[in-house]
C-alpha cells in the first residue's frame, strides 16, 4: 500500500510544510506552534492545552492529519511554498 499525505506524515509533501512552518522542529520553544505551525486556537478545539510544540511529535502528527483530512493543505500558506 503506497503512503499518501492523507494517511502519513512521512511524505516530501508533510516535510516540505514542516520545513517552512518550524524548521522540521517539534519541540523547540522558538517554534511555538509546534512542527506543523498549529495556531493556539486551534489547537485548543482539539481539546490540548499548552503549546504545540510542548506535545509529543505523534500529538502533533495526528491533529495535522487530522486537519488535512478536514481541509486538505488549505490550512497552511505555506502550501504554497510546497506547490501543493
Amino acid at each position: 500500500m503506497a503512503i499518501t499525505d492523507a494517511d502519513s506524515v512521512a511524505t516530501a509533501d508533510w516535510m516540505c510544510i514542516r520545513v517552512h512552518e518550524s524548521g522540521d522542529r517539534y519541540n523547540s520553544a522558538a517554534a511555538p506552534d509546534g512542527a506543523y505551525g498549529i495556531l493556539l486556537s486551534t489547537w485548543r478545539s482539539f481539546g490540548y492545552s499548552g503549546w504545540p510544540y510542548e506535545a509529543p511529535g505523534s500529538v502533533q502528527d495526528r491533529v495535522a492529519l487530522e486537519l488535512y483530512g478536514r481541509y486538505g493543505f488549505r490550512p497552511w500558506s505555506s502550501r504554497f511554498s510546497c506547490g501543493l
